[in-house]
């Protein structure tokens, strides 16, 4: 068994990252007749933090592949991330139910390194991992997001090295990238201490971003983003 993971977030206007499922599915399908029969796609997401919507992205995934082609048959649909880390945990148990020998992961160009980092962190060596990048358009600003903070936590992974960055940016004054990159770093830095599936849910489960009461979330870095992003 294969499966897709298309991962939220993207493009909603010329949905990259579902036409680069479809192509590199199409691709699969010229060489293997039978390629349904023993593959799956899963695309994860409720919805992304700065575009609530009444109907989870991942609904709105799935009838865009059907309406391009793919059977329903073979779509699976995970409706309560807001976040990559979101994503991975809550697709996870979907995924493992399955026990694939491979998993074709599914996001934009610049958010690869990132995801792909989340991915091993919580699934570890198994199932095999086969990236399917798609490409970066529009919401630049997420893109640059992406690039800011892998080239960071690559050229810095210590988050002693980030604590003294951050207690001298002035949060009311940074730009959008700025502020929303800080505070990503902040928070990979947390998760990546993490090792596994149930820590890395323990982890999800304190984020207040995924409780009720926005105006409740601790004050540091990560949760002024977000309630910053809320308010867009």
């Amino acid at each position: 068994m294969e499966i897709y993971l298309i991962l939220g977030g993207e493009n909603e206007v010329v949905r990259p990252r579902c036409n680069a499922c479809l192509v590199h599915a199409r691709a699969q399908l010229d060489v293997d007749k039978d390629f349904w029969l023993h593959t799956k796609i899963l695309c994860s997401g409720q919805r992304f933090l700065t575009a609530p919507s009444r109907i989870p992205e991942s609904v709105l995934m799935r009838e865009y592949l059907i309406a391009n082609g793919i059977p329903h048959t073979v779509i699976l649909t995970e409706e309560q991330s807001l976040d990559t880390l979101g994503n991975f945990v809550f697709s996870y148990p979907i995924i493992e139910s399955f026990h694939p020998s491979k998993v074709f992961l599914v996001t934009d160009n610049s958010h690869m390194v990132r995801a792909s980092r989340v991915f091993s962190t919580i699934f570890g060596s198994s199932p095999q991992l086969e990236l399917v990048p798609s490409k970066d358009v529009g919401s630049s600003w997420r893109n640059k997001i992406a690039e800011t903070v892998t080239q960071f936590t690559t050229k810095h992974p210590d988050a002693m090295f980030w604590k003294n960055i951050a207690e001298k940016i002035n949060f009311s004054s940074s730009s959008k990238i700025e502020y929303v990159s800080l505070a990503l770093i902040e928070y990979d830095f947390q998760f990546f201490r993490v090792h596994d599936f149930a820590s890395a849910r323990k982890y999800l489960q304190a984020l207040p971003v995924y409780g009720n009461d926005i105006n409740s979330m601790p004050d540091s870095a990560y949760a002024a983003a977000i309630r910053k992003l809320l308010k867009k």
